[in-house]
């Protein structure tokens, strides 16, 4: 993925996560909803802790996360597969 620069936020999110946790910041890879174009997508993005937990979404042009973000689960890469067996079943509804 690094010398391809071709991924999904999955790759993202783990690349990011081990090169924080490289130069000492504890890094967590979390996952869930992202509301994108009219629409919820699966999504997944990482948590830095800086004092606090902070996110940071490397897929997006910008990093910024924010209410468009739904966290469903965090941890490492294995966890977010735990989301498959609801993600289908999920209904989300911006009003």
């Amino acid at each position: 993925m690094l010398e391809s620069k071709i991924g999904v936020c999955r790759d993202y999110a783990t690349l990011f996560a081990a090169m924080a946790r490289a130069v000492g910041v504890p890094s967590k890879v979390v996952s869930g909803l992202l509301y994108l174009n009219d629409g919820f997508y699966y999504h997944a993005w990482v948590e830095c802790w800086v004092g606090e937990w902070v996110p940071f979404d490397a897929t997006m042009p910008t990093d910024f996360v924010d209410a468009t973000h739904i966290k469903l689960v965090e941890g490492d890469a294995t966890t977010m597969f735990s989301l498959a067996k609801v993600i289908g079943s999920l209904r989300a509804e911006v009003k």
